[in-house]
């Protein structure tokens, strides 16, 4: 009687394994879940800093470029070209205004 009693208990811890790999093996894939969601924001987060950094240096450019033909090559205002394009794809416009009388370049040199 005593012996059948062992055989009971040891045969109802059967399933536990069952039932404890699985509670584990959820608990892996939601740890690995969570890494690879975190890891993709990342991913997104450092992209649009790349194309944020781009484009600051796109429009720096534009208004240094401007800056150039009107210093260095005298160039007229009116003339002057709307829009360009860098080495990198990256492009910048700017708007010209034409009905600007007088330019004064009381602007220091490195400035």
């Amino acid at each position: 009687m005593l012996f059948r009693k062992l055989i009971k208990v040891k045969e109802s811890k059967n399933g536990s394994l069952l039932l404890m790999s699985i509670l584990i093996l959820s608990g892996i894939m939601t740890s690995a879940t969570s890494v690879g969601v975190i890891t993709i924001q990342s991913i997104k987060q450092s992209s649009l800093i790349d194309n944020g950094i781009i484009a600051f240096y796109a429009a720096e450019s534009g208004a240094e470029d401007g800056l150039y033909e009107i210093r260095k090559k005298e160039t007229a205002v009116a003339s002057m070209s709307d829009s360009g394009s860098l080495s990198n794809a990256s492009t910048w416009s700017r708007t010209i205004n034409t009905t600007v009388t007088q330019l004064s370049s009381d602007i220091l040199e490195n400035d």
